[in-house]
């Protein structure tokens, strides 16, 4: 139709990597495709004529590829007026929770992961510490991405502005409808379940703590689920 070119908003811990993936996975190449596109120079990766783009904003906002996707904030980019927009959001709870998991599986079974650099600082000792030292824009990633001043009108203005937003969890069914828009053959994979395997016990008050901290993001999905 009138687009050119698909760009997904990538927010961390709500299934932006496996959507990655699936459309890596359109490409035909073997299963490496992550790590191809981490070596290129120009975070690029091309393979029977679908250019895959990830992360480089000057090349993202020159809108030469097939399928694109980076974490900055949409007040970062200047995307094509002809691109297909999307993101994935995800309960707001869950997916701290789900971060902090990660970086703790990445402390112990990955160590030279690339953003573990500037992330393993948040973690501090404790589940307390961790939410105490996550910059806000990360806290409450999902609203900061759509409203530098984490405006949840604004946001949620914004996100019903693009031509496709779903949720983690309803993952498989909503990509099933992304693929009649799309007309594409996205097929539902799931990366990096593992580390919701890790566990963190948090206790009632970190609990009560973590929800009072991200009540605008909760008042955002629950606008956008209504």
């Amino acid at each position: 139709g009138k687009y050119k070119r698909i760009y997904l908003y990538h927010i961390r811990k709500t299934g932006g990597t496996s959507l990655n993936n699936m459309f890596l996975s359109l490409t035909g190449d073997d299963d490496k495709l992550y790590k191809k596109l981490n070596r290129s120079l120009s975070q690029r990766f091309i393979s029977n004529d679908l250019v895959i783009q990830g992360w480089n904003p000057l090349l993202i906002e020159r809108g030469h590829f097939f399928y694109g996707f980076s974490h900055l904030p949409r007040h970062q980019l200047k995307l094509k007026a002809d691109t297909f927009t999307l993101t994935c959001l995800r309960d707001p709870y869950k997916r701290i929770v789900s971060l902090y998991n990660m970086l703790i599986d990445q402390v112990e079974n990955d160590p030279l992961h690339p953003g573990l650099k500037s992330q393993k600082q948040w973690l501090g000792n404790s589940f307390s510490d961790f939410i105490d030292r996550i910059p806000k824009n990360e806290l409450l990633n999902q609203l900061y991405m759509f409203s530098e001043d984490y405006n949840v009108d604004e946001a949620v203005k914004k996100i019903k502005a693009l031509e496709f937003y779903f949720f983690t969890e309803s993952f498989d069914s909503d990509i099933l409808q992304l693929n009649k828009i799309l007309g594409l053959n996205l097929k539902p994979m799931h990366v990096r379940k593992a580390s919701a395997t890790v566990g963190v016990n948090i206790t009632p008050d970190e609990s009560i703590r973590l929800k009072k901290m991200l009540a605008p993001e909760i008042e955002l999905i629950e606008k956008l689920k209504k």
